[in-house]
């Protein structure tokens, strides 16, 4: 189960392995793909935490199994996810 609190304005934020697991993560990845529509290109980028490329990895999981495709801008600073 997904906790509504960690969705937040302009981001989702919680405690990883807890909030943010495998389960979770690509469910939001899931979810956000059939919104943004089959066939779409979904940019993702994420910050230099060590555990950014696993997060990364589900959420791209996520959005495939939804049918969009990724376009992976790897380590980027924070403003140009907001972007």
């Amino acid at each position: 189960m997904i906790k509504k609190s960690i969705f937040r304005e302009y981001d989702i934020r919680g405690i990883f392995e807890k909030e943010l697991n495998e389960q979770s993560v690509k469910l939001i990845g899931y979810h956000l793909g059939k919104k943004i529509g089959k066939g779409k290109v979904v940019s993702i980028g994420y910050d230099a935490r060590s555990h950014s490329p696993v997060l990364r990895d589900y959420l791209t999981s996520g959005l495939n199994e939804a049918g969009c495709q990724v376009l992976d801008m790897g380590l980027v600073a924070t403003p140009v996810n907001y972007y």
